[in-house]
């Protein structure tokens, strides 16, 4: 069952999906996915339309009329992912900062999806450490949002490829087998 509470439909709420893009014509999303206005990164010249469709499931997840959380939300396409679902760590923060502006602007309640995987840090191929003073970018990126008054969501539990001598360290067979290691940004 799909039903949303009475009243309780994100109606007044804009969700700002960072990803791949967001597919404008989609049936469940048509009408209510628009580009943020000074967000012009035009990955692969896309003009922030999905052409993988990562981002375009996270939308409908989020506020799909059929299926989505909050079906008469407003979305806010912001293409940080090329169709490869990669990209840049400069891309990210520059969508994530004009969530912050943007947001700001309309004075609506806000949310930032960001159903995304990182990489661990280069000093451990395990962990990735949330020290004081100090985070990886995105975690400063989504707390700057949080204490800006906007709402984020990120991924639980995306994993990223590795090699079997990651989280093996005394591996003898098949030490260069690829394999799926995470969760993101934690412990293994």
């Amino acid at each position: 069952d799909y039903s949303t509470l009475p009243n309780v439909d994100g109606e007044g709420v804009d969700i700002y999906i960072i990803d791949t893009g967001v597919n404008f014509a989609h049936p469940n999303l048509v009408g209510r996915v628009f580009r943020s206005p000074q967000f012009n990164l035009n990955l692969e010249q896309t003009e922030d339309d999905d052409n993988h469709g990562h981002g375009t499931t996270s939308a409908l997840c989020a506020a799909g009329t059929d299926c989505g959380v909050a079906q008469k939300a407003r979305i806010y396409s912001l293409k940080a992912l090329g169709e490869n679902k990669s990209g840049f760590g400069s891309d990210i923060l520059t969508a994530i900062n004009e969530v912050i502006r943007n947001a700001s602007v309309t004075g609506r309640p806000s949310i930032c999806n960001l159903s995304l995987g990182i990489f661990p840090t280069t000093s451990s191929k395990n962990v990735m450490w949330d020290q004081t003073g100090w985070d990886h970018y995105l975690n400063d990126g989504a707390k700057t949002a949080v204490t800006s008054g906007v709402h984020v969501t990120i991924a639980a539990g995306n994993g990223f490829y590795g090699k079997k001598r990651d989280t093996h360290p005394n591996c003898t067979t098949d030490c260069d087998e690829t394999i799926v290691v995470g969760p993101m940004m934690s412990t293994l």
